[in-house]
């Protein structure tokens, strides 16, 4: 009966890993996208957040030009019937000096339009970041499956071993079952892995929205520079979150501006032309032209000192807020370097162990041989070295997915992954803000 089981048992798992592997080839053989980069750039492609905000970014420029469309001339038409005769009226406006406003409507949507921009830089550069992490992940997983399957074999070759050692009267039927036991559980850790795996390509399927070959391996090298100083320094210089939060202050300062300028008077070139019913009899020129100077005051003005003072608090926030994010980001910067020191030192010592626990496994059969070591701690010394090896892939792909984070943080991923470079327009400088005195 464990026979016919194990044969069963076996079989299945010998169709499941064809299956697995003939989907995969096929996805793989029918992919113009391959490996890493390949993934990055079906995502910077195919994913909506970047039309939406590309969208985003085309609305404000609207808004930009909107702006601008103030210096143009005002057009309005005007009727009534409040004398003998109909009376229209087309009025011509100029504007020849508006004190400011119109400049500082300008400079707003100006900032508004450079911070979608830059949010548009942000979204792609976490799209680079969430499609690394995504296939490190398979990277991760394909190294561990392999494992596992060798796994699988060994205990295979183990179990075939000690069957015809008890069919010799070496070995007892205690022995088969603990290897039988064994076998069964290396083979539930494979099919283990290959679901993980088929999650895992799920998860990287819904950032590209295409079908991508993610058998190629992840180089483990030559993501960033030597010098950690550096690291950090670029980091903080091009880091999307933090421009984005400088131009986030740039626009409540340019809304400040806006807020105290609305109120101030406008000048006029202004002409008119009276257009009176045909039925009357005036026939002389109705033309009037001259200056003309307007100004608002909503509320006596209250309502303008109020949404100035609104803005100039909004101005305070989003420093305090810029202040915040780069304080999180350099712990963010420190925290992945920490990381990368301690996995780099843990995969020396892992590999060590690794390399350890293989010249244990040899001794410990060789031993078995003849008669020093029992066959459970031959099988117990495979478990070990297996969890090693294992152990070994998750500290690889933890330091190389801590790598790829502070590469794309730091920008150096832009030039080959094509995300496109800000233009070259500079940013306001912006001081520290110092804490707010709530007793003043």
């Amino acid at each position: 009966m464990a026979d016919t089981f194990r044969k069963y048992r076996a079989l299945l798992l010998i169709c499941s890993g064809l299956l697995f592997a003939v989907t995969h080839s096929v996805a793989a053989e029918t992919s113009q996208y391959r490996g890493i980069w390949g993934a990055i750039e079906a995502a910077l492609k195919f994913h909506p957040a970047i039309a939406g905000q590309q969208a985003s970014l085309e609305a404000s420029s609207w808004g930009e030009q909107a702006a601008r469309s103030g210096r143009l001339p005002n057009l309005s038409l005007s009727a009534d019937n409040l004398y003998d005769d109909d009376l229209a009226t087309v009025t011509l406006q100029q504007p020849l000096l508006t004190f400011g406003k119109l400049s500082s409507a300008i400079e707003l949507a100006q900032a508004e339009r450079r911070a979608e921009d830059v949010g548009l830089l942000q979204i792609r550069r976490d799209l680079v970041e969430a499609t690394s992490q995504a296939y490190i992940a398979i990277d991760a997983l394909r190294r561990q499956l392999h494992i596992a399957q060798q796994n699988t074999r060994d205990h295979q070759q183990l179990y075939d071993r000690i069957e015809r050692r008890r069919d010799g009267g070496l070995a007892s039927d205690a022995d088969v079952q603990l290897a039988l036991g064994r076998l069964l559980w290396a083979q539930s850790t494979e099919q283990n892995y290959q679901g993980q795996l088929a999650v895992a390509e799920t998860s990287l399927l819904a950032l590209t929205q295409v079908p991508v070959d993610s058998t190629e391996a992840v180089p483990e090298q030559g993501w960033l520079p030597g010098n950690e100083q550096q690291i950090q320094y670029d980091a903080l210089q091009t880091s999307a979150d933090l421009q984005y939060q400088r131009e986030q202050v740039v626009i409540a300062d340019k809304t400040a501006n806006q807020q105290r300028y609305s109120s101030m008077p406008t000048l006029y070139l202004q002409l008119e032309r009276d257009m009176p019913n045909q039925t009357s009899d005036e026939d002389d020129d109705q033309m009037r032209s001259g200056l003309s100077l307007e100004a608002s005051f909503a509320g006596l003005g209250v309502s303008n000192y109020a949404q100035t003072k609104a803005a100039v608090a909004s101005k305070r926030a989003a420093e305090q807020s810029l202040y915040v994010t780069e304080v999180n980001l350099r712990q963010q910067v420190s925290s992945l370097l920490l990381n990368r020191q301690m996995q780099q030192l843990l995969q020396h010592s892992q590999e060590l162990t690794v390399d350890a626990l293989k010249q244990t496994l040899d001794s410990f059969v060789r031993q078995y041989e003849t008669g020093r070591k029992t066959w459970l701690e031959v099988l117990n010394a495979q478990r070990e070295w297996v969890y090693g090896q294992l152990e070994l892939a998750t500290i690889k792909s933890t330091l190389l997915d801590a790598s790829l984070q502070l590469a794309s943080m730091a920008g150096y991923l832009d030039e080959r992954s094509g995300v496109p470079a800000l233009a070259p327009e500079p940013v306001t400088p912006v001081p520290k803000p110092m804490p707010i005195n709530r007793y003043h």
